[in-house]
């Protein structure tokens, strides 16, 4: 089938195509980012009218992705394509008819426990002189502070003296203000002092490789520093593994108190925090579910041994 579009670089556009859309610069990059997978596909297959489908059935057949990062792939595709159609770069919608992947409401990222927790205050413990690291676990533990949102603080977005942090929240266009825990306080100050920021400098930043000036750090550049720390004592989880520490720790503390905890996390709806609430309650349900069949006497060796251990 004939190419759709006459181009021969499909990367060349990744500029032009996002750059105009009214997306956060830190969705912006990210897309940039992903729809390369996309463009890799396309370079093989060329451009046609079921290019789409055959992308999806190619993720599809893909074991090595999840479903949430195949419908991450499939959904900056589509953006993509769409938006080249409504720039004339595609004569028609090549996304339409063509469905994401079914995904399960519930968690399937293993978030941090209190021996990984345990492990990572060692690590501060340990090594007392990085206080930008020690700065940003601080937010991801005791604020539960999502990559994109802790990227964007300025100097000017912290009062120490009032104890709380503005922020530019998910999906919001203004800041919120978020009251911050003694402990992250205590690491914010001690950064602070040891820098020498305006109000409108970013509190966290990275070398930036071509020029060697400061930059404001990325999200993937926030995952890598973490990955990092996880890498050197022994945690085999992600980033968001804070966020989903600090949401279960809060609802396990505030036990049907859903509104109470979402004022901390900053879920604009209840439906995933009743995700995690209802995670909570399964898991305390689990030792009932177990015994209620102690009196089966199943004929397997070993079996009077199983003991329940609360994970």
């Amino acid at each position: 089938m004939n190419d759709l579009i006459a181009v021969t670089d499909y990367s060349s556009l990744i500029d032009q195509v996002f750059d105009g859309l009214d997306i956060r610069d830190a969705t912006r990059y990210e897309y940039k980012i992903r729809i390369k997978h996309f463009l890799r596909f396309v370079s093989t297959t060329g451009m046609n009218v079921n290019t789409f489908l055959e992308y999806k059935r190619s993720l599809e057949a893909d074991q090595s992705y999840s479903i949430a990062s195949k419908n991450k792939f499939l959904t900056c595709a589509r953006i993509f394509l769409r938006e080249c159609h409504r720039l004339g770069l595609l004569p028609r919608d090549i996304t339409t008819n063509v469905k994401s992947f079914r995904q399960s409401s519930q968690h399937k990222l293993n978030g941090l426990n209190d021996a990984d927790v345990y492990l990572i205050c060692q690590w501060v413990k340990n090594h007392p002189d990085k206080l930008r690291e020690h700065a940003l676990l601080s937010l991801l533990l005791f604020q539960g502070i999502r990559t994109a949102e802790l990227c964007q603080i300025r100097r000017g977005d912290v009062n120490l003296d009032d104890q709380t942090l503005f922020i530019l929240g998910k999906g919001r266009d203004d800041r919120e203000k978020v009251y911050l825990h003694p402990e992250a306080v205590r690491a914010l100050r001690t950064y602070i002092d040891s820098k020498g920021f305006t109000d409108t400098d970013y509190m966290f930043t990275a070398q930036k490789q071509t020029s060697g000036h400061l930059v404001k750090l990325t999200p993937r550049g926030l995952r890598y520093i973490v990955k990092s720390i996880f890498t050197e004592i022994g945690i085999e989880k992600n980033v968001h593994g804070f966020r989903h520490y600090f949401t279960t720790k809060l609802i396990k503390s505030m036990p049907g108190n859903l509104t109470t905890v979402a004022q901390f996390t900053r879920h604009k709806s209840l439906s995933m925090l009743q995700v995690y609430n209802d995670s909570v309650l399964q898991e305390n349900d689990l030792p009932t579910f177990y015994a209620t069949f102690d009196d089966i006497a199943w004929p397997s060796e070993g079996y009077h041994s199983f003991q329940y251990v609360k994970h």
